[in-house]
């Protein structure tokens, strides 16, 4: 995720032991040289490959405390962190690096889950940036970092909106449900083709349109798993804590159901320059809706 002429900047909390006197100032070091000597080795597979890196220990006592700050004094435009397989009450009472330090990130974060084995595996589409909307300016802050991956790698951009109902079909929620049975769907169903349409108009390159009907997380696991994505781009509301727990994550349960890269681009990111022409249109979008 580097891209041309990138750089990436290795980082890893040196965890340092309790002062117990004078033995804590070697503990220190010895910390720091093993820190260092990790992050050596592993920048040295990366060089390998030809990549651009620079390892540094991070002496801060919470290691996603850590991250979001050498986001900041690496002025870096991405963070990548593997997330461990946790229920979503384990993450609540043991915390997640990975989420905390996304709740307060200045920059995107690219989510991968580690265990491998409990994931649905599927071979992606190696051109092919699936972005999940809600019809709000928040969930639209993923538009113009999907619009830039895309160009870089010539890839298609698959702007999806679900729309909810009580049921979701067989076939794993891409099939589509009959208004004969959700007559009430069908307007809101309108609405978000012509929303997507839309937003589709304002983005260059080959951009598709899909509304799926049922529950979203569902639904946008089989849309993944069907049309082979090989990256998501979504936008986080910020949930931390309990309230995620409760309220749910989608991009919290996508991480953990599938295996593809999965870009999270936090409440509390810094908005790029070119993120302007989205911000502008939005206004002017609702008051058409």
């Amino acid at each position: 995720m580097a891209g041309p002429g990138g750089e990436i900047v290795l980082i890893n909390d040196a965890k340092l032991a309790p002062y117990y006197g004078i033995a804590y100032a070697e503990d220190q070091r010895r910390v720091i040289t093993v820190t260092r000597e990790y992050l050596h080795d592993v920048a040295k597979r990366l060089e390998a490959d030809g990549v651009a890196v620079r390892a540094f220990p991070m002496v801060v006592g919470d290691a996603a405390t850590a991250i979001d700050e050498a986001a900041s004094i690496f002025e870096a435009d991405m963070v990548a962190v593997a997330t461990h397989g946790r229920s979503p009450l384990g993450r609540l009472f043991r915390g997640s690096v990975a989420w905390k330090a996304l709740a307060n990130s200045p920059v995107p974060v690219l989510l991968r889950h580690i265990d491998r084995d409990e994931l649905t595996l599927h071979v992606p589409h190696e051109n092919r940036i699936l972005v999940p909307l809600d019809g709000s300016t928040l969930a639209e802050r993923a538009l113009p970092l999907a619009q830039e991956l895309a160009k870089e790698r010539g890839a298609e951009i698959w702007l999806t909106q679900v729309v909810y109902t009580m049921a979701t079909p067989a076939g794993k929620g891409v099939m589509p449900v009959s208004p004969t049975y959700y007559p009430e769907i069908e307007p809101k169903e309108r609405e978000a083709r012509a929303y997507l349409s839309e937003v589709a108009a304002s983005l260059e390159g080959s951009v598709h349109t899909h509304v799926l009907l049922g529950a979203p997380v569902e639904d946008l696991v089989a849309a993944a798993e069907t049309w082979l994505v090989s990256d998501i781009v979504i936008a986080s509301h910020g949930r931390t804590g309990l309230s995620r727990v409760i309220l749910g994550s989608v991009a919290d349960a996508l991480v953990h159901r599938l295996n593809v890269p999965i870009i999270v681009v936090p409440a509390l990111a810094r908005q790029p320059q070119h993120e302007a022409a989205t911000a502008k249109r939005a206004p002017e979008a609702a008051a058409t809706r």
